[in-house]
C-alpha cells in the first residue's frame, strides 16, 4: 500500500493569501474555524491552516470550548515570528 501523500497549494494560491492576511491582521486575538471560513470566502478552513504549517508557517491553535450543537470550536493563531514582514516565505 501506497503512504498517502499531502496535496497543498503554494502561497501563491490567493485562499491562502486571505487566509494568512487575516490571522496576520487578528494577531494574538486569532480567528476561529468559522471566523476565517466566513472573512476569506472558503470551506477548508481547517485545510487551509494545515497548507499553511505545510508552508512553514507556526500556527497554534487554542481550545476555546463546545458550540450549543456539541462542535469544538477551536481559535488559530500565527506564531509571533510570522508577524513581521519579512518571515513570508520566497514565492
Amino acid at each position: 500500500m501506497k503512504p498517502k501523500t499531502f496535496h497543498h497549494a503554494s502561497l501563491k494560491s490567493p485562499r491562502l493569501r486571505r487566509v494568512l492576511q487575516l490571522l496576520r491582521r487578528r494577531g494574538l486575538r486569532g480567528a476561529t474555524t468559522f471566523e476565517i471560513a466566513r472573512q476569506c470566502r472558503t470551506t477548508r478552513a481547517s485545510s487551509d491552516i494545515s497548507e499553511l504549517r505545510y508552508n512553514g508557517f507556526t500556527v497554534l491553535p487554542t481550545y476555546v470550548g463546545k458550540t450549543k450543537a456539541g462542535l469544538k470550536v477551536f481559535r488559530y493563531k500565527l506564531w509571533p515570528d510570522a508577524f513581521a514582514a519579512n518571515a513570508t516565505p520566497t514565492l
